[in-house]
C-alpha cells in the first residue's frame, strides 16, 4: 500500500508539475515560476521515496540486525535539502525581477491551470498524511506534508495573482515569490530537524512513554504475589515505523531464572498487545542494582 500510494504521488506530481510549468510559459510570473520548481522537487522527492522506502521494507540481516528503516528519515532530509535549492534559485530570480519588473500575461488561463493543481495536491496530500499516521510512516508524513505545502504554496500564488490583476502592481509578484520562497525554506527546516532528532535516536512522545510505563506498572504489579518488583533506566528510541525499548528489572535475589524470564515475558506480550510497532527488550537486577 505504502509503494502504490508513492507511485501515485509520482504520476499526479508529473501532472501537476506540467500544469505548472505550462502556466508559467503563458503568465511569466515569477512567483508561479516558484511554485514549478516546487513540484519538480516533488517529483524528484517522490522517485527518491521510492527508493528508500524500498530499503526501509527490508528485513533485519547480518549487517544491519535492528533493520532498515532509518532509512526513511534519510528520505526526508534529502527532500528538504532540494527544497532550500529551489528556493535559493527563486530568491534569485526575485531580485532579478524586482529590478527589471517584468510583466504579467495570460492571467486568466493561468489561473485555472493552478487551481486544478491545487486540488489534486491538496487531495493527495491528505491521503498520504492520513495513511502515514495510521501506519506511523515517516516518509509518507513527510511527503504528504510536502505536498500539502506545495498546495498552500500555489493558493498563495493564486491570491497574489489575482491581487496583482486587480491592482496592476507587478512589483508584487517578486515580493510574493521571496515570502512564499522563505515559508517553504522554514518548512524544509523543520523537516531536517525532525528527521535528524530521530537518526540520533529521539526518545519516543511523551504520551507513547507514559503509556508504556503505566503498562509496566500494570504488569508488574499483576505478577508481584507479595513480591515487591521495581524497573529503572527506562530507554526509548524510533527509527521509521519501529520503536525499541529496553528497561531493567529488579527481582528478589532467591527468584529462579525462569521465574524471571516469565516477567520478562509478560512486560514484552502486554506491551507489544498495545504498541504492535515496538521492540522490548528486559532486563533482570538483582534487587539490590539500581544502574
Amino acid at each position: 500500500m505504502d509503494l502504490n500510494l508513492l507511485k501515485l504521488s509520482l504520476i499526479l506530481s508529473i501532472l501537476v508539475c506540467i500544469l505548472k510549468f505550462y502556466s508559467y510559459l503563458i503568465t511569466n510570473s515569477l512567483s508561479v515560476l516558484s511554485d514549478a520548481l516546487e513540484s519538480i522537487i516533488n517529483v524528484i522527492a517522490a522517485i527518491a521515496d521510492l527508493f528508500i522506502l524500498k530499503i526501509s521494507k527490508k528485513p533485519p540481516d547480518k549487517s544491519h540486525p535492528y533493520g532498515h528503516t532509518k532509512a526513511e528519515y534519510l528520505s526526508s532530509v534529502l527532500e528538504a535539502s532540494f527544497i532550500l535549492l529551489a528556493m535559493l534559485l527563486v530568491i534569485k530570480e526575485a531580485i532579478e525581477k524586482l529590478i527589471n519588473k517584468a510583466p504579467i500575461e495570460n492571467i486568466t488561463q493561468g489561473t485555472l491551470f493552478l487551481s486544478a493543481t491545487v486540488i489534486i495536491n491538496s487531495t493527495l496530500a491528505i491521503l498520504l498524511i492520513k495513511h502515514g499516521k495510521s501506519k506511523n510512516s515517516q516518509i509518507l508524513k513527510t511527503h504528504g506534508y510536502h505536498i500539502l505545502s506545495d498546495a498552500l504554496t500555489t493558493l498563495g500564488v493564486l491570491i497574489g495573482i489575482i491581487i496583482i490583476r486587480k491592482t496592476g502592481k507587478v512589483i508584487l509578484d517578486p515580493i510574493i515569490a521571496i515570502i512564499l520562497a522563505l515559508y517553504a525554506s522554514l518548512h524544509a527546516f523543520k523537516i531536517i530537524k525532525e528527521s535528524t532528532d530521530s537518526l540520533i535516536d529521539r526518545k519516543l512522545d511523551e504520551d507513547k512513554l507514559r503509556d508504556i510505563e503505566d503498562i509496566i506498572n500494570e504488569t508488574l504489579k499483576e505478577m508481584s504475589k507479595n513480591r515487591e518488583f521495581r524497573y529503572h533506566n527506562l530507554r526509548s528510541r524510533k527509527a521509521g515505523t519501529k520503536c525499541f525499548i529496553d528497561l531493567h528489572i529488579n527481582v528478589p535475589d532467591d527468584m529462579t531464572v525462569k521465574d524471571a524470564h516469565k516477567i520478562c515475558e509478560k512486560i514484552e506480550s502486554n506491551i507489544k498487545r498495545r504498541h504492535p510497532d515496538t521492540d522490548v527488550l528486559v532486563h533482570i537486577d538483582p534487587d539490590n542494582v539500581r544502574d
